[in-house]
């Protein structure tokens, strides 16, 4: 399948970790990021398997009630920093890309059951989608949330540094980024 637009809505959502994971004042990071990170990261597993199993001619549930439990979640949080979860995040962005790309165009009109669950682990939706539909919700819909929460709090006070107005030459060269190890 075409990832074209998928592979963008990630790399934008990395950015936007990744900015503020380089201006957080604690290592830790803020704990809104780390519960969406670790949504995220539990949620692309999930379709990491789907897709996978949808190229295998498998039948196909999604089913968000592992990415919606609070207690997985919150050992996800507990076990990893922010930039652990950061990494994290990445490499299963880039398992849903390769594992999306595997799949025939010709299955994108299969029917695939979704099962949402909502952050109260309340069943709201279980339906039969296509898995067109499904996959551009999470490129149009999902990653660009992600990317607008992670950005509105890199902007929040007394969360990161404030950004300088001006950059001073440094003759030390750039600092360190975080990038996927």
């Amino acid at each position: 399948m075409y990832v074209v637009p998928l592979t963008r809505a990630y790399r934008q959502m990395l950015d936007a970790a990744y900015l503020l994971a380089q201006r957080v004042v604690d290592e830790s990071g803020p704990e809104a990021v780390g519960w969406l990170l670790a949504h995220a990261t539990c949620y692309d597993d999930l379709l990491v398997a789907a897709a996978t199993d949808l190229a295998g001619g498998k039948p196909v549930i999604i089913d968000n009630a592992p990415a919606m439990c609070m207690n997985r979640l919150g050992v996800v949080v507990a076990e990893h920093n922010l930039h652990d979860l950061i990494r994290l995040a990445a490499g299963l962005a880039d398992r849903v890309v390769g594992a999306v790309a595997a799949i025939p165009p010709s299955l994108g009109d299969r029917l695939v059951q979704v099962r949402l669950t909502n952050r109260n682990e309340r069943r709201v939706f279980d339906e039969p989608m296509r898995w067109s539909d499904i996959l551009a919700f999470h490129t149009e819909e999902e990653l660009p949330r992600r990317t607008a929460t992670l950005r509105e709090l890199a902007r929040q006070p007394g969360i990161c540094r404030p950004i300088a107005r001006r950059a001073r030459r440094c003759d030390a060269g750039p600092g360190p980024t975080v990038r996927p190890g």
